[in-house]
């Protein structure tokens, strides 16, 4: 992301981090996170800025849901899917994973 100065990565899952109790309850912790990303991601669009979602959308719904946002904050949205091997994306996964709980502790 140095490349790219004043670019935020916006990783939903470090955000659900930040919720108290998103050990036990994943998803009820997602339900929160989700309004709070989506207002992340507008402010930091309408101030002239770009952000990248490093995320996993597994439905129609949720690309749509984020695809307005972006227009609704009169930004462009463009959607990349990144082939891999099973194996990288799951270390790099475990590595962050173990990163987050560190930082966490």
């Amino acid at each position: 992301m140095d490349e790219h100065p004043g670019t935020l990565n916006l990783d939903i899952d470090r955000v659900r981090h930040l919720v108290g109790g998103w050990r036990t309850d994943f998803a009820g912790a997602g339900a929160i996170v989700r309004p709070i990303a989506i207002a992340m991601l507008q402010a930091h669009l309408r101030g002239g800025r770009d952000v990248v979602m490093p995320q996993y959308l597994g439905s129609t719904n949720e690309v749509n849901l984020i695809e307005s946002a972006t227009r609704d904050a009169g930004a462009g949205f463009v959607e990349l899917v990144l082939i891999a091997n099973r194996d990288e994306p799951v270390a790099r996964f475990l590595r962050e994973t173990d990163a987050l709980a560190h930082s966490m502790s």
